[in-house]
């Protein structure tokens, strides 16, 4: 009488762990159903289909019988272990530990397990605790969902796992005169490569490691690390000598060329059986790099994000150049996927180009990274503010790595010959543009916990649910094809005069002009004005919307103020059409010659300019302020200056500014804001000059005007090439930061980076996209 056959286990899961069980339960004549979601749905890590496949390093610790690990693995042998006999087939050498090649490794076990009778493998993701007998060995990747049940069966809080790559450098890229091979006090085959390092190269290395730029987990806490596979720049910013006494420990080795045993050492063990790829042994890490890379006859600036097995996961070649860069120039912007989200990269140059981020941040991205050097003029006031604008505008965390300077740091002074130290300030910028971590002018590792997810309750339907208050851009973006469109310098007319006093009056909301209310306050204040002798005034944003016979009479009243003072006036919020809010412009003679709608609550097909007889002019509306594509579209047609009559009171005053000041720094264009009177003392009318600066701000809760006088032939200013005077540098005080390569400063910054532009790759920018509708209210539905 024949045994019937037992009910088959159900095995979740074929990596290490459920490949052996499911070997082990059918060599015992138990049928077993193993299933695998992948290829079906593959998780952040895996790259293949196959079994058993090895996602960090290639070892699997020491066979030696005086070990742990060895002791174990021989009882693994005994036992007829599968991953054990498929680990000793497909050895690479490895001295006294065993490291397979691991793509001959999975293959094998997956043959294996594929011929054995007893086992039906299933390519499917389970979402639940099986039925009957089951062993869940899903591993850390388990999907969301069975993560989920498995916390409610075990009532865990919370199930985590952390790892960082193992990064594996080609055969030729290894100099052969310099390393050496040698096992750890020569115990086995001489199977390693040794790169060893004098106490020099091992401090400029260690400086170099703790400034470099990491890659971010979303929920990342450092407690929870596990201290047997630490990331290289972790046990880094645990102070100078750990990596030295951790994986770069040079005990045991001599270095044929010395005949003494080097400061520090980097080992590197066979990758592959063939010997074409190594591995960087104990050096896991999450570091994203950029370095130059040789194409043929050209040379990148790259950017290259390794994923969390050393594998590429993704590069970007420099895109955008200044008149200095001398590297070749890439043709894409991609952004890469990783398993906490999508990353839009950049290198130093770029980030004079606020377009680059435009389109990762519409194609996705999630985290945006910019990695830079010191350039050689080391100008750093513009950049806060161009800082907090590429992160606010996209909606996206900013990571910015930048080399710090090892003296004291100074800023610069041209005439002099002071070029500036390097800033250093490595940061994380949330997506506020605010920094959470910042290495302060300093070397260091600026590490934060971010959860790129987090959203702040917001009242307001069409705007952002963002950690401060600002509108998103609710028209359909074809205004915005200029951006995209090949760029030659605008004519400009012959102007009467290039000088112009640029007023702005202020005063409180409360008095501001309506279509029923004589607005006795704005009078007051453009006879303020008048007192100044400008060339141009703004007022802010009012509400005047309706066709009364009131607001004829008001608007007859500005034309004869306009007269009088001989002066353009602009006053926003206006409308005869009982709809949304309007800019108008009176010239000198009192006549209306301009109006512009406010663009961000509807969007219209095309945003336009208009002259003066001094300059060019563009006008934004309130939060306008915060689409930058408008202002650089007002840029892009030849504005040099751009005047905001605004209501708006945002976040605060500091914000505000900042992109105010963003807004004039990206375009070179002045910038004139018109607020209402405000309890925040952040908050004031200002003007801006193209550099960035506030140049004239109004008091506080008072009414009044300011004004500044404005040179509109003059240029804001670039650096490069090389000045014919250099000065000689030192050893020590101000001398010692001389480098004897200081550029010549060149008018015309705004004329050079629109040239330098890449509209070819903007294509994306005037168009929507889930991206761009992602905060907009929801279509409204029939009941």
């Amino acid at each position: 009488m024949s045994r019937s056959q037992p009910d088959p286990i159900t095995i979740v899961g074929a990596g290490l762990a459920g490949s052996e069980a499911a070997w082990q339960v059918a060599q015992r004549g138990v049928p077993v159903i193993l299933y695998e979601m992948r290829p079906q749905r593959m998780t952040p890590t895996h790259t293949t289909d196959l079994f058993a496949e090895l996602v960090c390093s290639n070892s699997l610790k020491s066979n030696r019988m005086t070990s742990a690990h060895g002791v174990l693995k021989q009882e693994l042998r005994l036992l007829g272990s599968l991953v054990i006999r498929c680990a000793d087939e497909n050895a690479v050498p490895a001295g006294q530990a065993l490291a397979v090649d691991r793509q001959r490794f999975a293959e094998a076990v997956t043959r294996h397990l594929r011929e054995h009778p007893l086992i039906e493998i299933r390519r499917s993701e389970v979402t639940e605790i099986p039925e009957g007998p089951a062993i869940i060995a899903s591993g850390p990747l388990t999907s969301p969902a069975l993560a989920e049940a498995i916390r409610e069966l075990t009532g865990a809080e919370r199930l985590y796992f952390y790892d960082a790559i193992s990064p594996i450098v080609a055969a030729e890229s290894i100099d052969y005169s310099v390393v050496f091979r040698q096992s750890r006090y020569d115990k086995g085959d001489a199977d390693y490569i040794n790169c060893p390092f004098n106490r020099e190269q091992y401090e400029a290395f260690y400086r170099e490691l703790v400034n470099a730029k990491t890659t971010l987990h979303r929920d990342y806490d450092p407690s929870e690390l596990f201290e047997g596979c630490l990331p290289i720049e972790v046990i880094a910013a645990r102070g100078p000598g750990g990596p030295r006494f951790g994986p770069m420990k040079p005990r045991g080795l001599t270095d044929p060329r010395t005949g003494r045993r080097p400061w520090a050492v980097v080992q590197l063990r066979a990758e592959n059986r063939a010997g074409t790829m190594w591995n960087l042994v104990g050096f896991q890490t999450s570091l994203a790099l950029a370095l130059p890379e040789a194409a043929g006859e050209f040379v990148y600036h790259t950017s290259v994000l390794f994923d969390r097995q050393g594998r590429v996961a993704g590069k970007y070649r420099q895109t955008h150049a200044l008149p200095d860069d001398t590297c070749a120039l890439g043709d894409s912007i991609p952004v890469i996927a990783t398993d906490f989200g999508k990353v839009g990269l950049s290198v130093t140059s770029d980030f004079y180009f606020p377009e680059l981020y435009t389109v990762e941040a519409m194609q996705g991205a999630d985290l945006l990274i910019w990695q830079t050097y010191p350039e050689r003029f080391r100008e750093y006031y513009q950049w806060p503010p161009r800082l907090k604008a590429r992160a606010l505008d996209n909606h996206c965390h900013l990571v910015t790595a930048m080399y710090a300077d090892p003296r004291t740091y100074i800023t610069n002074r041209y005439r002099y010959g002071m070029q500036g130290a390097a800033w250093g300030r490595s940061m994380i910028l949330n997506r506020a543009g605010t920094p959470v971590a910042d290495t302060a002018y300093e070397d260091g590792i600026a590490t934060a916990i971010v959860d790129l997810d987090k959203r702040k309750q917001d009242p307001y339907p069409h705007y952002e649910a963002e950690p401060i208050f600002f509108v998103n851009c609710l028209g359909d973006r074809t205004a915005f094809a200029p951006i995209a469109e090949p760029w030659t310098p605008p004519t400009l007319p012959q102007y009467r005069q290039r000088t112009a006093r640029v007023a702005v009056g202020y005063f409180w909301g409360e008095d501001m002009w309506r279509s029923d209310t004589m607005p006795e306050a704005m009078f007051r204040v453009l006879d303020q004005a008048a007192e100044l002798d400008p060339d141009i005034v703004l007022l802010s944003e009012m509400a005047a919307t309706q066709d009364t016979e009131l607001q004829r009479r008001v608007i007859a009243m500005v034309s004869e103020r306009a007269r009088a003072m001989d002066a353009w006036i602009i006053i926003g919020g206006l409308d005869d059409k009982g709809h949304r809010s309007h800019a108008w412009v009176w010239n000198r003679a009192g006549e209306i010659v301009f109006k512009e709608p406010i663009y961000w609550t509807e969007g219209f097909p095309e945003i336009e300019v208009f002259d003066t007889d001094f300059a060019r002019v563009g006008i934004h509306t309130c939060g306008d302020l915060y689409i930058g594509e408008i202002d650089r579209v007002l840029a892009l047609k030849g504005a040099e200056i751009i005047f905001d009559p605004s209501q708006m009171w945002g976040p605060d005053g500091e914000n505000n500014e900042l992109m105010l000041r963003a807004r004039a720094v990206d375009n070179g264009v002045w910038m004139a804001c018109a607020h209402w009177n405000s309890s925040d003392p952040g908050l004031r009318s200002v003007i801006i000059d193209p550099y960035g600066k506030v140049r004239a701000a109004s008091a506080f809760q008072a009414e009044g005007v300011i004004a500044v006088d404005i040179n509109f032939d003059e240029q804001k200013v670039y650096y490069a090439g090389r000045r014919a005077d250099q000065p000689t540098p030192g050893t020590e005080g101000i001398p010692a930061y001389f480098t004897g390569d200081l550029p010549e400063q060149l008018p015309g910054w705004r004329q050079m980076i629109f040239a330098r532009r890449r509209p070819e790759l903007y294509g994306i920018i005037p168009t929507e996209n889930e991206v761009t509708r992602r905060y907009r209210p929801a279509p409204a539905t029939e009941e």
